[in-house]
């Protein structure tokens, strides 16, 4: 079971990547076509993938406010990822990445 839902995951997370954005909603489409059917597993994580794209993009259809917000957050999770990565392979530059002003908050 764990290791369906860590599958699962990855495979949700990996839908998100826009430069396979027509072969989801591509196959989400023909299954559509060809009569959906929620008893198959295929089915039902081709609907997934495609529900997830919907929310990854969703930001952009909020207010203003909303969505800088969000960006803020995701830029700030984004860089400390790197800095701890760069920290965990011993690289000096982690702690002066340029290029962003919530890099140089410790954490």
């Amino acid at each position: 079971m764990a290791e369906r839902i860590r599958r699962d995951v990855a495979s949700l997370i990996l839908a998100t990547d826009m430069s396979r954005h027509a072969d989801y909603v591509g196959d989400f489409e023909r299954r559509v076509q060809r009569g959906f059917d929620l008893s198959s597993r295929e089915d039902v994580d081709s609907l997934k993938h495609v529900l997830i794209k919907a929310c990854d993009i969703s930001n952009e259809c909020r207010p203003v406010g909303v969505a800088e917000a969000w960006a803020d957050c995701l830029l700030t999770e984004y860089f400390k990822q790197v800095r701890l990565q760069l920290l965990v392979y011993n690289r000096r530059d982690a702690r002066d990445i340029r290029g962003h002003s919530c890099c140089a908050s410790s954490s």
